[in-house]
C-alpha cells in the first residue's frame, strides 16, 4: 500500500512539473506524408504481459510486408527478448522496468536509448498504460499514436477518434493501422513464435529424458503466471496443484517454472519434484508444445500453444486478456473459470486425466 501510494504522489508530481516546464502539446505540427510513406524505423511499445506479445506480433508482417526497407523495434521484458530475437528486421529492445513518471532512472535511460534511434513512428499498443504513453512520446519518433483518451492525448500527434470500445484487440488497433495506411489481414497470433527444426528436436530429447522409459502414460505440461503481490491467483493456482499432483506421477507432470516469481515459487517444496526453470521462454513453449495436454492460466502462452496444434486448458484468472481475443484465437483450447467454485477446479482437474 505504501508503495502505491508513493508510486501515486511521484506521477502527480511529474504530470504537475511536466505542465509547467515541457508541455508536449506546445510542439511544432508535422507534416506527415513522406513519414507515413516511406518510414525507415518503428518502434512499436506493446504491454509487458506476454499476452500483450502475443497479439501485438499480428501487426507485425503486415508491416514488414508494406516496408520492404523498415526495421521495427520492440520494446519487451528481457524474458521475452529471446521469443523475437531472431525474427529478420524485427529488434528487441530489453526494458526491464517501466515508470509512470519520467524521473526515474530506469525511465530516463530507456527514453535517452530510444531516442538514439530516431524513430519515424512510435505506437503504443496498449489500451491505457502511462508508461508506454510516456515513452512513445519520449522515444522523439516523429509520428506518435496509440488509443486516444483524455489523459494520453497530449503524448500523440497522430489522433484517431471512433475507435470501437468493446471490439477485440485486433479490431482496436487495426482501426489505428489502417490511419497508418497498413491494410490487413492482421492476425491475432502470430505465427512468429514457432519452434524451429532444432529447437524441437531438443525438446523431443527433453521429453524422453523426463518421462523415462517406464512413463507409458500421458504427460501433462503445466506454465503458471503471476506477479508479485495477486494473492489471489497464487492461492487459486496452489488449490489446483495440490489437486493436481495428487493424481499424477511424478514421470507423467512437468510444471515449468519460468512464468512465476523465483521467490514464490521456492515456497512450494511440495512441487519440486515436477518443476523445472527452463533456460529461456522460446525452450519452454517448444517443449510444451509437444506434451499430450497443458493447463495454463497464461492468456499468451495458451494462445501460442493452441496454434502450435497443443491441446489446452486455460484457468481464466485475467478476463482482460481473454475478452481482448476472436474465436479463432481459442483454437484448441478449453476455459476453466477461476471462481473458486469445487464444481470448476474438478473439471479442470478432469481436463488432465
Amino acid at each position: 500500500m505504501v508503495s502505491s501510494l508513493l508510486e501515486n504522489i511521484l506521477t502527480r508530481t511529474d504530470t504537475l512539473l511536466e505542465r509547467f516546464f515541457h508541455p508536449p502539446e506546445n510542439e511544432q505540427t508535422v507534416s506527415f506524408r513522406q513519414y507515413l510513406t516511406a518510414p525507415r524505423k518503428i518502434l512499436l511499445i506493446p504491454g509487458e504481459n506476454l499476452a500483450d506479445l502475443v497479439l501485438s506480433l499480428g501487426f507485425v508482417l503486415p508491416l514488414l510486408k508494406k516496408f520492404p526497407q523498415v526495421e521495427i523495434f520492440m520494446l519487451v521484458p528481457p524474458e521475452q527478448a529471446c521469443l523475437i530475437k531472431n525474427i529478420p528486421r524485427l529488434r528487441p529492445v530489453e526494458c526491464d522496468h517501466r515508470s509512470s513518471y519520467t524521473f526515474d532512472g530506469v525511465f530516463r535511460k530507456t527514453a535517452s536509448k530510444l531516442r538514439l534511434e530516431k524513430f519515424d513512428w512510435s505506437v503504443n499498443l496498449t489500451y491505457s498504460g502511462r508508461p508506454e504513453a510516456l515513452l512513445t512520446y519520449y522515444s522523439g519518433a516523429v509520428i506518435r499514436t496509440g488509443l486516444s483518451n483524455c489523459e494520453n492525448d497530449k503524448y500523440y500527434n497522430l489522433i484517431v477518434r471512433n475507435i470501437p470500445e468493446q471490439a477485440s484487440f485486433v479490431k482496436r488497433f487495426g482501426v489505428l493501422f489502417r490511419a497508418l495506411q497498413i491494410e490487413g489481414p492482421f492476425d491475432s497470433i502470430s505465427t512468429f513464435i514457432k519452434p524451429d527444426d532444432t529447437e524441437r528436436l531438443r525438446a523431443e530429447h527433453f521429453l524422453r529424458r523426463r518421462k523415462s522409459s517406464r512413463n507409458q502414460g500421458k504427460f501433462t505440461g503445466c506454465a503458471f503466471e503471476w506477479r508479485p503481490g495477486q494473492k489471489k491467483v497464487e492461492r487459486y493456482l496452489h488449490n489446483f496443484i495440490e489437486g493436481l499432483i495428487v493424481q499424477i506421477d511424478p514421470l507423467h507432470l512437468l510444471i515449468a517454472g519460468n512464468l512465476v516469481p523465483p521467490d514464490d515459487l521456492r515456497k512450494w517444496t511440495n512441487i519440486t519434484a515436477y518443476t523445472y526453470n527452463f533456460n529461456d521462454l522460446k525452450q519452454m513453449i517448444a517443449v510444451l508444445s509437444l506434451c499430450d495436454k497443458v493447463v495454463t492460466n497464461s492468456t499468451g502462452l495458451a494462445c501460442v500453444l493452441g496454434r502450435l496444434g497443443t491441446r489446452v486448458s486455460l484457468l481464466e484468472t485475467d478476463t482482460e486478456y481473454i475478452s481482448r481475443l476472436d474465436r479463432k484465437d481459442l483454437a484448441n483450447i478449453q476455459i476453466f473459470k477461476s471462481d473458486n467454485n469445487d464444481t470448476t477446479l474438478k473439471q479442470a482437474l478432469k481436463f488432465t486425466q
